[in-house]
Parts: C-alpha cells; sequence; structure tokens
C-alpha cells in the first residue's frame, strides 16, 4: 500500500468520519479503557491481545511498500 493512500484516508471526511466511529465504539466498551493503546481480541481486552500489539504496530509501520 502505498503511503499516499494511507495519508489521503487520514486526512479525508470519510477519514475523519471513521475515526469517530472507532471512537463511538470504543466508548462502548465494558470494562472501559483505562489506557492507551487498549486492545482488544475479538471484543475481549486481554494481556494476550496487548502482547500482540508491537509485532502488528511494526507491520503496519514498515510494511507499507509502493505497490
Amino acid at each position: 500500500m502505498n503511503f499516499t493512500t494511507v495519508s489521503d484516508c487520514v486526512n479525508s471526511t470519510y477519514g475523519n468520519k471513521y475515526e469517530h466511529d472507532m471512537a463511538m465504539l470504543t466508548e462502548m466498551l465494558h470494562p472501559h479503557h483505562t489506557y492507551v493503546p487498549w486492545i482488544t481480541l475479538n471484543g475481549v481486552m486481554s494481556q494476550f491481545s496487548l502482547s500482540l500489539f508491537p509485532g502488528f504496530i511494526r507491520l503496519c509501520l514498515f510494511d507499507i511498500s509502493d505497490d
């Protein structure tokens, strides 16, 4: 995925609406999140899902190519 495509989405009306939708879903979490990142897997927050975050974020940050 091309970085410009991601950047354009983030800075678009659609990106803003998507971020708002995710914020609304975050507000509905039970238990409520108490820190960031609050990672859920299948709707459940656990230390296991939190342990997956560093690898996931590395993929997101370093696997963006110009395909």
